[in-house]
């Protein structure tokens, strides 16, 4: 009986270090998160790039209140990552978001409870003032009415106490919301006029795919890029918005491709998909083996989120009054050459084989800049200097994700348009000669009533 023990734990650790098939690049990644995603993949099988993209996405969350970049003389950069995960239904996007993503649960929940506090003490501190105020009105009205009879302060006197009353109304305090799941445009932004700082990480983007117009990225672009964003309040007010926003979207391949074959061209002329992440997850679905054991992602993910509070425990107080104070990171000489000489391998696939995706090509240095200051401070670095090794591994990291979004977006390249016209011309020769019997067609023949754009205009 002990041999069979024994053979089925053999058996079990053979399977624990499963093949990484899509070739994700977590060896890339520093220890805490690449440890996790190793783990979470050989104990749930789900596909490295959900989990991935979910761990990058509470990475950005959790340092981007308190660093930003600079990497030239303008304003410094935000450091929070934008990115889009197509997997299909049933390859587990709801269950790692959960698991990754919970320190902000909890995070929410703690300011939820402050929030409550503070609002039961609101409700006396007004009640209060409310008595106050009335007992003002009727000294000044007594004043008013009887001006000879008023003995001690002047009316005047009482009109300034009354007066500076009213600017001391005590203010309602307002919730906030980190996570905004799959929300509406004016959800977030009326949230993020409360807390310019979120996450909008959603793992069906439903309403993001079929709601969102192409003229309201607005605030999203601003949410990427910095700056600030104008917004018109309910009450008709208007205010400035500094939003700071870690985007992680998970949904179907159907529903991304339809949206991006409908409106990508929109989304991409105001640069709102250029500044994304891309990747689609490799199915394990039908390759999964049963397991029981998760203490080896257990282990991972209890450090990863001790860091992850550790680093909201730093950020309380931004967040609480919408007052942030971050540390500005910048690049090491070394690191700033491994950008440069990777910026320049960028310009050069713009001109070749990876043209259709520019826009998105033209942000890679930017976005693996960010993503090696995200490294940095989520390893507790105290210098302000971001190392090469960070630089180097973030740049291999944004590779793989240029390859992703150079596949998904292959139907925009002319290379692809080539094919369809290949296609196109090989199945109307192909039917022509079919109802001529196999007859040679004159090239005349050809220009004259093939297809509209291919006839000849000469």
């Amino acid at each position: 009986m002990n041999d069979i023990y024994e053979t089925i734990n053999k058996i079990a650790n053979a399977n624990k270090k499963r093949e990484n098939q899509s070739g994700y690049p977590v060896d890339k990644f520093p220890p805490v998160m690449s440890e996790l995603i190793d783990t979470l993949h050989d104990d749930s099988q789900i596909p490295m790039e959900i989990i991935g993209n979910a761990v990058l996405a509470a990475a950005s969350m959790a340092c981007q209140s308190l660093v930003d970049l600079e990497l030239s003389h303008t304003t410094p950069e935000l450091c929070s990552l934008y990115l889009l995960t197509l997997a299909e239904s049933g390859e587990g996007k709801t269950t790692i978001n959960k698991q990754v993503m919970a320190p902000f649960y909890e995070f929410m929940d703690e300011l939820y409870a402050d929030y409550e506090h503070r609002l039961s003490k609101y409700k006396g501190e007004v009640e209060l003032w409310r008595i106050k105020k009335k007992v003002l009105e009727r000294e000044v009205s007594s004043a008013y009415k009887h001006p000879d009879e008023e003995e001690g302060e002047s009316v005047e006197e009482k009109e300034k106490k009354v007066r500076l009353h009213i600017d001391n109304e005590p203010q309602k305090p307002k919730r906030l919301t980190l996570i905004y799941e799959d929300t509406t445009l004016k959800a977030l932004t009326d949230g993020m006029d409360v807390c310019s700082h979120g996450g909008l990480i959603s793992d069906e983007a439903i309403i993001f795919f079929k709601g969102y117009t192409n003229d309201k990225f607005g605030i999203l672009n601003k949410g990427w890029e910095g700056g600030v964003y104008a917004h018109k309040r309910a009450d008709g007010t208007d205010t400035l918005i500094k939003p700071c926003l870690t985007v992680s979207l998970m949904t179907q391949p159907r529903v991304a491709k339809d949206y991006f074959r409908k409106g990508e061209g929109i989304a991409k002329d105001v640069g709102f998909l250029a500044r994304f992440l891309f990747s689609e997850a490799k199915s394990t679905i039908g390759n999964r083996t049963d397991n029981t054991d998760f203490s080896r992602s257990r282990k991972c993910l209890n450090i990863f989120h001790d860091r992850i509070r550790a680093l909201l425990s730093q950020q309380k107080e931004y967040i609480t009054s919408n007052k942030f104070s971050k540390k500005t990171l910048t690049l090491s000489a070394k690191a700033l050459a491994v950008k440069k000489q990777f910026g320049n391998e960028i310009n050069d696939k713009i001109g070749l084989e990876s043209s259709h995706i520019k826009e998105i090509l033209s942000k890679s240095g930017t976005n693996a800049a960010r993503i090696a200051a995200i490294f940095h401070c989520f390893n507790d670095n105290s210098n302000n200097e971001i190392s090469p090794e960070h630089m180097t591994d973030a740049c291999d990291i944004m590779r793989w994700y240029n390859e992703q979004a150079k596949k998904l977006f292959y139907f925009t390249s002319e290379d692809y348009q080539f094919e369809m016209d290949v296609k196109e011309i090989y199945f109307w020769l192909e039917k022509r000669f079919m109802h001529n019997k196999f007859i040679p067609i004159e090239f005349n023949t050809l220009r004259q009533y093939a297809p509209n754009k291919f006839r000849s205009t000469g």
